[in-house]
């Protein structure tokens, strides 16, 4: 989404220091079907939402898990309130120790930073969340889910002359939740635990934009995706390559030397694994999706294979035919919604296949 350089200023400015993958795409357009991406590595391939689905009591590992058998603190912080889209619930089935919801939040609901909506507005939260990992035992593994940026775009009153509306009514929560991030990260660097630590940054799901090209179905699944590491430089990655939500558990155990000992989906790929090519799922309008830097299938619902050329955040209006390629990445995304919807039905998905 392009809310131009002021809205983003401090996002743009930690980008040049880190690797910023610009090709990044979201596996779902609901806040829901983010964690199971980016804890699991599993992509929003059904039209429920895992969470609430009848296939959340099935096996499932995640980063909490994988990271906890090595000695990892781990936590999720949201401030909603608690049991808000079943987050806590399924940072527990992933392994994940501790949950710090609204209810963990000092005078919670009644707090002054409540914002009326939600919960807590980004900026005391991110302080908050820079507190509470100081307290953490090291090494730690943790994720927040912020809510400023999300519908009614609420924006404190001590800054609404700060941050005020502009074309479009996320433009002052954009530009808030920019400046709450440089604050948490100005606290963060005066911490032990800084320049230790591995920051993923990342967004749940698109919102509102005025930029035409991002109004189509690949655009509106386009997202930001940065590393930053203060204290050492990152592995080379190529940065134009396609990511997605789902590459986060394999990025995260890759970056630690960790092996997932059959415990980690195939959907995604580690962005420093320069033998995989990048890619991305996701489904809309009854049909799936996968993008590769070179073409764009769809699988429709009647089981037909469409291919687009890939124009970063532009799905063309038509398909084009290249018999050779829509065999080849229409295969791959049968197999890979194969794999998921049988796995979800049998509940194995970490079952590896009988050897002959």
């Amino acid at each position: 989404m392009r809310t131009g350089p002021r809205l983003h200023a401090f996002l743009r400015f930690v980008g040049r220091w880190g690797l910023f993958f610009h090709d990044h795409y979201a596996n779902g357009r609901r806040s829901i079907e983010a964690l199971p991406a980016v804890l699991a590595g599993m992509p929003a391939l059904m039209e429920s939402p895992f969470i609430t689905s009848n296939f959340q009591t099935n096996e499932l590992h995640g980063l909490g898990e994988l990271l906890g058998r090595q000695g990892y603190a781990t936590s999720v912080f949201h401030g909603a309130e608690n049991g808000t889209m079943g987050f806590n619930t399924f940072a527990g089935m992933v392994g994940v120790q501790q949950y710090f919801g609204l209810n963990e939040y000092p005078d919670g609901a009644q707090s002054p930073d409540f914002d009326g909506h939600w919960g807590i507005f980004d900026e005391p939260y991110l302080q908050y969340f820079a507190r509470q990992l100081s307290k953490q035992k090291q090494p730690f593994f943790s994720t927040v889910f912020t809510l400023t940026s999300h519908e009614p775009f609420p924006v404190p009153t001590q800054y609404k002359d700060r941050f005020t509306p502009g074309k479009l009514p996320i433009h002052a929560s954009i530009g808030y939740t920019d400046f709450a991030l440089r604050q948490f990260f100005k606290t963060a660097a005066q911490q032990p635990w800084y320049k230790n630590t591995l920051f993923i940054l990342l967004a749940d799901h698109t919102s509102q934009t005025l930029t035409p090209e991002y109004q189509n179905t690949l655009g509106s699944y386009k997202t930001p995706l940065l590393l930053f590491h203060p204290g050492r430089k990152l592995p080379p990655a190529n940065v134009g390559r396609i990511t997605q939500q789902a590459d986060i558990p394999a990025t995260v155990l890759d970056y630690l030397g960790m092996a997932p000992g059959g415990k980690l989906l195939p959907f995604g790929y580690s962005v420093f694994d320069t033998l995989a090519n990048g890619r991305a799922f996701f489904l809309t309008g009854g049909s799936y999706y996968l993008v590769h830097n070179d073409y764009v299938t769809e699988l429709t619902a009647d089981d037909k294979v469409r291919l687009y050329p890939y124009q970063r955040h532009n799905l063309p209006p038509t398909p084009i035919e290249n018999a050779a390629k829509a065999q080849q990445y229409g295969r791959e995304l049968r197999a890979s919604v194969q794999y998921l919807t049988n796995g979800l039905l049998d509940n194995s998905l970490y079952k590896l296949p009988e050897q002959d």
